[in-house]
């Protein structure tokens, strides 16, 4: 079994936050959050580490919440 020591690179994945995966360029984040950790752990064999929730103000001072996902291999 491996063990968080055995990790060599984790990506955290936002719905606040696009970017593109570190392994072919495909779309993750924002608008396609599921679809993108799935892509990670089918196309490419992360591990989900973690999935929780990140507070954050905007622009105006507000509160807002994001969801987010830590995945590694």
């Amino acid at each position: 079994m491996a063990t968080i020591q055995d990790t060599k690179q984790i990506i955290h994945v936002s719905t606040n936050i696009g970017r593109g995966c570190p392994e072919c360029g495909a779309p993750l984040g924002v608008d396609n959050f599921e679809s993108g950790v799935n892509h990670l752990i089918q196309q490419h064999g992360y591990k989900l580490l973690h999935v929780g929730a990140e507070r954050d103000d905007d622009n105006e001072g507000k509160t807002i919440h994001h969801t987010v996902a830590v995945l590694g291999k």
